[in-house]
């Protein structure tokens, strides 16, 4: 891998801009400054490996609080100071260090739950030392805010103890010094100073000898001379000793701290690397989980697949509404094509294409989730090369064209079956058939080679030429002529316009101006540009008629699972009405049975008479027969779930949908789930089940309440509202709506998106909810599950 076209490539895709970008959401600099040193690796275990620690902390952080990182900025190049060059480490470091040992416990803690521990995370604690013996010999010896106990050392408490009592008969004697009956005539202010270390009085120039002793200094009129007097020269004398003393016994601290210290070195230089892994993983994880990053681990002579694509750097802008903001895209390098050249309007978006598949690539090269679907593909890309930011050089007196062709040249050195390149405007900057006849064969070495290129151009004859070519293809960044902008959306499979005289007329050129180009084109061009045009439109057409089938589709599948429903409906109440009639059966045979008892039992032979026996004892095995053959009948019901693995399809029951596997550990009996609105959630496997063709005979009867339809649970009962983005005065209506359709289709809870932001939408829908709804109970989500970000609002019954 060229050092130089890589970092050429990263710095062009904007990667190191991503990476501070996301080290925005780190705990520490430390890392800040770890996520800042990733780059593609070529070790797929590596890679691999930092995948799996960011998917381990995302399944945690779905069920448990942010990790807490110790910080270790006010020590750390201090302590390397120590260890290579012998610096004593300062009080406020030493406390700086306990304080971060102190935090080393705590986020030990949280990396070994009461339940089993991962093996990623006990590779973690395994290089995480806390290191007790030096952090309570820190704790004896220091405050938190740097600052030597007495009890430190006995030579300290000694000296401190005679500092005290020096202190205190200076004090003493400034004070009746200070309330001498003269000592307004003689002082210019009643005030005790120091001077040189030494504690002195303002005395006036012209009563100095009232005040014998020693002068160290005056003020800049001359008037004020600071006096020591000759009782004091003795006992600052001892101070002055007693300072120097304390200073030396902490100096001898500080070295004894230190070397204890240097002692465990590479104990704390591995905690400090790991605090700093862990930390970048925890953003990277919040990442993934905030906007539907994939763990995507390329694969050696794998495809190059990337399904709904967007651009991280836009997405991390427009945050919560990336998924409105940001339009994906698909690149699928498919059926033997290496070469893929995109064309289209300018500013249309093939650029940010460009970039979008290069930082996808890096960012699944270097162990970072992408945002890309999850059935993507990414290959193992061992070298990256593009030429987008290979422009006109002064300095080496090169124009545009000429610094293109030497990053081709560059590109066709080094080319092979695990390279990427990205190629911008190819073709331009000189004659459009030379350019685009020496950039086709360029293309077709590349593919040759095996590599794969994305590349953009507006040059006609390589867009007609591309689309002959096998083992290439075109694709086209659309543009809707009906307001005159670009859509953004790549279609495969068709060359795009460069629309140029459109976007002309739609900047005020004069009709007749716009035809009199027409007039320049060169024969057949203008035919083919109305062909492309076309093409462009039967694309969006058919797309469009893809995209009705598909929505035509999915109706008749909803409609058939509301008929399933329906029926299932149906049966349940005729099975509640035969439960209820075979139940009050059973209660009057129960009784009569128990009446006949008592008559039995009360029953008194008349003097003479002889009762038969026999009619009674077949009359009450008739009863008895009668209740044996009431028994409830078979049904329907929901299975636990086992074995779940990643992709499976089962009932999340408390909101009656239907959820995807995204993990799932079979001993804790929990599972990470994705609803169909790509929301991610960590529940119990109690939480799921599975409907069963047939069940066995039920112990007891069961009690079913009711089954709502898809239609009601879709048009009525939807479990959520997303109100991100909506003013106050919008969302309040729509809470009031959404609540009332939620008690009619008899839900048991709902939840309300209102977003974190200012918290202002929050307060005012929580303000308003028990002033306009009674009957419910309402809360913050776990924070697993959204925190302060959703209102979970539950109906009493």
């Amino acid at each position: 891998m060229s050092r130089d076209a890589i970092d050429g490539f990263l710095t062009a895709v904007e990667f190191p801009r991503l990476l501070e970008t996301l080290g925005m959401d780190c705990q520490t600099l430390a890392g800040k400054n770890h996520l800042k040193e990733f780059c593609p690796l070529t070790d797929m275990a590596a890679v691999e490996s930092r995948l799996r620690k960011t998917k381990e902390l995302e399944k945690y952080l779905l069920k448990n609080n942010v990790i807490t990182i110790p910080d270790s900025q006010y020590f750390q190049s201090a302590f390397r100071e120590a260890r290579t060059r012998g610096q004593i480490l300062s009080a406020e470091e030493l406390a700086s260090l306990s304080r971060f040992l102190a935090d080393v416990v705590r986020l030990r803690q949280s990396l070994s739950p009461q339940e089993s521990i991962p093996p990623i995370f006990q590779a973690w604690l395994d290089r995480l030392h806390a290191l007790p013996a030096l952090r309570d010999f820190l704790k004896e010896k220091i405050s938190d805010k740097g600052e030597f106990y007495d009890s430190a050392s006995a030579e300290l408490k000694s000296v401190r103890d005679q500092l005290k009592s020096l202190r205190s008969e200076i004090q003493n004697f400034y004070q009746r010094f200070l309330q001498r009956s003269d000592a307004g005539d003689v002082l210019q202010e009643k005030i005790v100073t120091e001077r040189e270390g030494r504690l002195v009085v303002p005395v006036r120039r012209d009563h100095q000898s009232a005040v014998p002793g020693f002068v160290h200094g005056l003020s800049a009129s001359g008037a004020t001379l600071f006096v020591e007097p000759k009782e004091m020269v003795e006992s600052n004398n001892l101070v002055r000793e007693a300072i120097l003393r304390e200073d030396e016994e902490i100096r001898k601290i500080l070295r004894e701290a230190t070397q204890r210290v240097l002692e465990t070195a590479v104990e704390i230089e591995g905690t400090l690397e790991t605090c700093a892994e862990i930390d970048t993983h925890v953003a990277l994880a919040q990442f993934a989980s905030q906007y539907d990053g994939q763990f995507i681990v390329p694969q050696v002579q794998g495809s190059l697949k990337l399904h709904v694509a967007r651009h991280p750097l836009l997405a991390l802008e427009a945050k919560d509404q990336f998924r409105e903001k940001v339009i994906p895209l698909d690149l699928v390098f498919e059926n033997e094509v290496k070469v893929i050249l995109v064309s289209g309007p300018n500013a249309g978006g093939k650029t940010v294409g460009l970039k979008t598949l290069g930082l996808s690539c890096v960012m699944a090269q270097s162990g970072l989730p992408i945002m890309a679907r999850a059935d993507s593909a990414v290959p193992s890309i061992h070298h990256f090369d593009t030429d987008l930011q290979d422009e006109q050089s002064l300095s080496d007196h090169l124009s545009t064209y000429a610094a293109k062709l030497i990053a081709l040249k560059r590109m066709m050195d080094k080319s092979g079956p695990q390279t990427l390149y990205l190629l911008d405007e190819l073709g331009a900057g000189t004659d459009p058939r030379e350019g685009g006849a020496l950039g086709l064969a360029c293309l077709e070495v590349f593919r040759e080679k095996g590599a794969f290129v994305l590349a953009n151009t507006h040059q006609p004859l390589l867009k007609l030429l591309t689309q002959e070519e096998k083992g290439m293809a075109n694709a086209a960044m659309l543009f809707d002529e009906t307001t005159g902008k670009p859509t953004f959306r790549l279609f495969s499979g068709i060359p795009g316009r460069s629309y140029a005289l459109t976007l002309a007329k739609q900047m005020g050129f004069s009709d007749e101006l716009l035809e009199r180009a027409k007039t320049h084109l060169p024969p057949g061009e203008a035919d083919l540009s109305e062909l492309l045009a076309k093409l462009g439109q039967e694309k969006d057409a058919a797309q469009k008629a893809k995209q009705e089938a598909e929505k035509i589709r999915d109706g008749i599948k909803k409609t058939e699972q509301e008929l399933l429903i329906a029926k299932r409906q149906i049966k349940d109440e005729a099975k509640n009405i035969k439960k209820a009639a075979l139940a009050e059966a059973e209660g009057i045979v129960r009784n009569t049975r128990r009446q006949m008892e008592h008559l039995i039992q009360g029953v008194k032979t008349p003097v003479g008479q002889n009762i038969n026996k026999d009619r009674m004892k077949n009359a009450k095995q008739e009863v008895n027969q009668k209740l044996r053959n009431v028994a409830p009948t078979p049904e329907k019901i929901i299975l636990e779930v086992s074995g779940l693995k990643e992709g499976d399809k089962v009932l999340f029951k408390p909101g009656n949908s239907d959820v995807k596997i995204i993990s799932a550990d079979e001993e804790k009996g929990e599972a990470v789930i994705q609803m169909e609105n790509g929301m991610k959630l960590s529940c119990k496997y109690s939480d799921l089940g599975l409907v069963s063709k047939a069940a066995p005979k039920p112990k007891a009867p069961l009690q079913i309440s009711g089954v709502l339809s898809a239609k009601s649970m879709d048009e009525k009962g939807s479990l959520e509202i997303d109100l991100r983005g909506k003013m106050v005065d919008q969302a309040l209506p729509l809470v009031d709506k959404f609540l009332d359709d939620a008690l009619l289709s008899s839900l048991p809870f709902v939840r309300i998106i209102h977003g974190k932001g200012t918290g202002a939408l929050r307060e005012a829908i929580q303000k308003h909810l028990p002033v306009h709804h009674k009957n419910i109970e309402f809360s913050m989500a776990e924070p697993s599950q959204g925190g302060a970000g959703v209102t979970v609002v539950k109906f009493k019954k």
